[in-house]
């Protein structure tokens, strides 16, 4: 074999191993286009994640307070986390396969879980316009994409601030991670869909780190 044609195997193999994994997962700069906004758009939100920016979204280590609504327009605030002692926050959107996919697992997640201490979140990030307020017709293909799925846990437009910066500039969807009852971000963040099993190992994961203070 010539090392050209090593070469073309080489690069044949690598371009079918990440086919592979964008399938469990969407490009947030991909899919621009689609979307009506994106994590970094609106004017109060490039001022309230200038600090973030500088550093990066993963040293954001609580999601402070903050106020908006679910898909029905009820108020929500920081005060969410305190009902349970580990929430998984999963951010998503209506125009990603995968995020859409996934949900009937995070359901099957969120029954299995919520007697352990767990509850889930999913935050649907097309659903803020670039005004900063609610995009309505989003808010409603959201809630069919969300009947359809069967899911009962809380679907949310993201506030002004995206969680003290946290969910800005996300570049792949859906992207996971965990906040504690007090409203602080912990463990290690979860990027692209899973399966039922999978999740319950991470979230078991993520509850034993919680209880040994990690």
């Amino acid at each position: 074999m010539t090392k050209t044609h090593t070469k073309r195997v080489l690069a044949a193999l690598t371009a079918s191993l990440l086919s592979l994994s964008l399938l469990a997962a969407c490009g947030g700069q991909d899919s621009a286009a689609d979307a009506s906004t994106q994590p970094d758009a609106g004017q109060a939100q490039i001022e309230q994640t200038d600090q973030t920016d500088q550093t990066s979204k993963s040293t954001v280590t609580t999601v402070g307070e903050f106020t908006t609504q679910d898909l029905d327009g009820n108020t929500v605030t920081q005060e969410i986390f305190k009902e349970h002692k580990l929430t998984l926050v999963n951010a998503m959107g209506t125009w990603c396969s995968p995020c859409v996919q996934e949900l009937p697992e995070l359901q099957k997640l969120y029954e299995n879980m919520k007697d352990k201490g767990v509850g889930v979140i999913s935050i649907v990030t097309d659903t803020l316009g670039a005004d900063n307020k609610p995009d309505q017709a989003t808010v409603e293909a959201a809630k069919k994409m969300v009947e359809k799925s069967g899911a009962t846990y809380p679907f949310l437009v993201p506030d002004a601030g995206w969680l003290n910066g946290r969910l800005a500039h996300m570049e792949t969807f859906p992207e996971s991670f965990f906040v504690d009852e007090n409203g602080n971000i912990v463990g290690e963040p979860s990027f692209g869909s899973h399966d039922l099993a999978e999740w319950t190992s991470i979230v078991e994961n993520a509850l034993a780190n919680l209880d040994q203070g990690a």
